[in-house]
């Protein structure tokens, strides 16, 4: 049976896709994270349309950094790729990696013994003190953390290539402005919010996610019916028209 590999944040999880319309803030907030719902986030309803398994990774809020370390603990420190035996993956595994905004990053907390996602610059509770502030003006450059990632997904590439493992990233807010676009980089690099929109001005604007963003793209979504007026995810008519454009993009390569 196929296997789909989904990587993402909460728009690739499908926070929210339990919305419907009128709801108020609370009546949502009851829902947001109901997994009832799941079935039909776009990862679902693909995964279903090529009658596939799908083995999710995505988690709402998630980070790129969080993300490339469930992949890194997967497919190379529980996998045989580095054993005498190695076997190639089947190629019934496909992996999806949405990127999300670079404005997040993830750290230990040595207290608790374990990673929590932060938003950049963020609130300082986040980390305690003022820390969550100098992090994100003082350790933190847009350019810099695009680049990184851009190495990330170049090396990322290799793996998946090594093993024998078809991949494909797409941008969920933002058309990264990395040094080359990956062939592998769905739409082109164009993000899930301007497919939803139908458009395909790139402006120097940065979505930065957050339940408070009220850039342009996300307030005409909002004027669309495609995200909900209180977080900003897709409604269950944008997963449909997400999944339709994976389809229509994906062609032939998971059938």
């Amino acid at each position: 049976m196929k296997k789909i590999y989904t990587f993402g944040d909460s728009w690739v999880w499908g926070v929210g896709v339990g919305f419907s319309k009128d709801m108020t803030k609370n009546q949502y907030g009851k829902v947001a994270w109901d997994e009832s719902y799941l079935d039909k986030s776009f990862r679902k309803l693909l995964s279903q349309g090529y009658g596939a398994e799908n083995k999710n990774f995505s988690s709402p809020g998630s980070s790129n950094q969080r993300q490339i370390r469930l992949a890194s603990d997967f497919f190379i420190k529980h996998s045989k790729f580095f054993t005498k035996n190695k076997d190639r993956w089947s190629d019934d595994v496909v992996v999806l990696w949405g990127l999300t905004s670079v404005y997040r990053t993830e750290l230990f907390d040595v207290e608790s013994e374990s990673y929590f996602n932060q938003f950049i610059p963020g609130n300082k509770s986040d980390l305690g003190g003022d820390f969550g502030e100098i992090y994100g003006t003082k350790y933190f450059n847009e350019t810099v953390e695009t680049e990184r990632l851009y190495y990330q997904v170049e090396l990322f590439n290799s793996l998946f290539r090594e093993l024998g493992i078809m991949n494909y990233w797409f941008n969920v807010f933002n058309e990264h402005r990395f040094p080359k676009v990956p062939e592998n980089m769905l739409f082109g690099g164009q993000s899930l919010l301007s497919l939803l929109i139908d458009t395909d001005v790139n402006d120097d604007s940065y979505h930065k996610s957050d339940w408070n963003d009220t850039d342009w793209k996300i307030k005409k979504a909002k004027d669309m019916g495609l995200v909900n007026p209180h977080s900003g995810h897709p409604t269950q008519a944008g997963h449909y028209k997400i999944f339709e454009c994976l389809r229509s993009e994906l062609g032939g390569h998971l059938g």
